[in-house]
């Protein structure tokens, strides 16, 4: 005769709702170290003549997250980036780290659950 076997999931629930909780409070903070780490890299390998490339990196709240800004307003900033690649550079060195970031955060919530 087959039985039936029930499971209590409300503690995983809770858990999961706690965690989830966690990355939506602690995630933008991240995210935000990120975009001004990697606006710092930016601003500080851009080459400097006048100082106007430079002054353009910036960070923005973009509503979901945030974004660097680089060139806004320098018509030359496309033909700098093309010849020295600092903006892809700073780019594929900033995943690691925010990734890291993001689970070093879920880490600190799950050892506290």
């Amino acid at each position: 005769m087959p039985g039936r076997v029930e499971v209590d999931t409300s503690k995983l629930q809770a858990y999961i709702d706690r965690l989830a909780g966690a990355l939506d409070t602690g995630g933008p903070r991240v995210a935000q170290a990120a975009a001004e780490r990697t606006a710092s890299q930016i601003a500080g390998e851009v080459p400097v003549l006048t100082g106007r490339l430079r002054a353009s990196v910036t960070v923005a709240d973009v509503g979901d997250g945030y974004a660097v800004s680089y060139g806004s307003g320098v018509p030359y900033a496309r033909k700098i980036e093309r010849r020295d690649g600092t903006v892809a550079r700073a780019q594929a060195d900033a995943a690691d780290p925010y990734y890291r970031a993001q689970l070093e955060l879920a880490q600190m919530e799950a050892r506290r659950a």
